[in-house]
């Protein structure tokens, strides 16, 4: 029984209605991009966490994309779940309410990210997401 309060008092802590959005208005202050969105996420088990970063950019380039990261990485240092979990990062190209009404989220969401990874050096990038440990925010921070 005990367990199982635990493990629901674990899941409520962290429940979807977390919310996000003054975190997201710092990124975007931050970073200069068209808009943020912040998720925190439970890939695989409800153990697992993990903070979602979309960010809405105008020049989908490698090199805007990566410095768009080096600018978001501060802000990311003084949040406390990005100090100690995974942070993944998605580059959507144009502004949120216009990838909205288009519906072409998932069009819009650049395949770049392996490359930002190399120009950062972090070693996990996928197409889509870069993923960032609570050091290779560190380190980006400090510039």
């Amino acid at each position: 029984m005990a367990g199982i309060m635990a493990s629901m008092l674990a899941l409520v802590g962290c429940s979807p209605a977390t919310d996000n959005t003054a975190l997201a208005e710092e990124i975007t202050r931050a970073s200069g991009v068209l808009g943020t969105t912040v998720d925190i996420t439970h890939p695989g088990a409800p153990w697992n966490t993990e903070l979602l970063v979309r960010v809405y950019v105008d020049d989908p380039s490698v090199e805007s994309v990566a410095q768009r990261v080096r600018l978001i990485a501060p802000v990311l240092a003084q949040d406390a779940t990005a100090r100690s979990h995974t942070v993944g990062i998605t580059a959507v190209q144009g502004a949120p309410a216009a990838v909205a009404a288009s519906g072409s989220q998932g069009q819009a969401t650049l395949e770049i990210m392996v490359k930002v990874a190399g120009v950062l050096e972090v070693s996990s990038g996928g197409n889509s997401v870069l993923l960032l440990s609570p050091d290779d925010i560190a380190r980006l921070a400090q510039g």
